[in-house]
């Protein structure tokens, strides 16, 4: 059954009964009366459902931002994650990166420090070798200075 409207009241047409009929100027009244109630009642009506309407579309509204924001908020949450995840990595790489560098240049260091050692003990036995060599001529030198002063001294004695 369809609703009922001011206009179908007011075309509303009653059967006329010879006997136990009402009053026509009466039940016009009354039907202008309830016409105009119920004339005022359906336009509050439609107002009240243009401002449900219109309230239900804010609503969708603010739902569709709702969601919007909470997508949003996951998608700053994953981007986070990702951040501090990439961060990590990088932090990672970083460290182990460090650290070999810090273990080349040690050995680098180690090698020089080697190799100095070498040059230097290869320097000290050249030093040990010429020092040899120096106190050998040294020990010759005097031996001859010895033998010659040992000559000159049984010429100067057998010259007595």
């Amino acid at each position: 059954m369809a609703a009922l409207t001011p206009m179908d009241i007011e075309t509303v047409e009653f059967k006329k009964t010879p006997f136990k009929g009402y009053s026509s100027e009466e039940v016009d009244l009354f039907l202008d009366k309830v016409i105009m109630e119920f004339e005022k009642l359906y336009k509050d009506n439609a107002k009240l459902q243009d401002k449900l309407d219109a309230r239900e579309e804010v609503i969708k509204h603010y739902k569709e931002l709702e969601e919007t924001i909470k997508s949003s908020i996951v998608r700053a949450e994953k981007t986070a994650d990702e951040t501090v995840k990439n961060a990590n990595a990088t932090a990672e790489l970083t460290t182990k990166n460090a650290e070999i560098r810090a273990q080349n240049i040690i050995a680098d260091a180690q090698k020089q420090a080697e190799d100095m050692l070498k040059e230097a003990n290869g320097e000290l036995a050249e030093i040990k070798s010429q020092a040899a060599g120096a106190k050998a001529e040294y020990v010759k030198v005097k031996n001859l200075l010895k033998n010659m002063l040992e000559t000159q001294m049984k010429l100067l004695e057998g010259n007595k």
